[in-house]
C-alpha cells in the first residue's frame, strides 16, 4: 500500500489523490505504529494543503485522513511525536 499512496498523493488528478489519502487514513490502524508514523508524518503538509482544494470530496477526505491520524498517531509521549511543536504554527498558518 505505501508504494501505491507515495505514487498517487501528489498526482494532478483528485480521484487519484482522494485514493492516496483514503487508503493513508485507512491504515493509521492497522500496522504497527513504527511502520505507518513516518508516512503519514512525511503526508501531513500535503494533507494539510488539501484542505484547501477546490473539490469538495478532496477537503472531505482530506479532513477525514488528518483526523484519523491525529486520532491514532498522535500519542502523547510517543517518540518522536507525529507532530512536532514546531510544525503546528506552520500547519495551521
Amino acid at each position: 500500500i505505501v508504494p501505491f499512496i507515495q505514487g498517487n498523493l501528489l498526482a494532478e488528478g483528485y480521484r487519484q489523490r482522494e485514493a492516496a489519502i483514503f487508503a493513508l487514513g485507512a491504515s493509521v490502524e492497522g500496522p504497527s505504529m513504527p511502520a505507518v508514523t513516518p508516512l503519514a508524518a512525511a503526508a501531513l503538509p500535503t494533507l494539510v494543503t488539501q484542505l484547501e482544494d477546490p473539490n469538495d470530496q478532496m477537503r472531505d477526505t482530506a479532513a477525514w485522513a488528518l483526523g484519523r491520524a491525529l486520532e491514532y498517531l498522535h500519542l502523547p509521549g510517543a517518540a518522536p511525536p507525529l507532530i512536532a511543536p514546531a510544525q503546528w504554527s506552520t500547519m495551521v498558518d
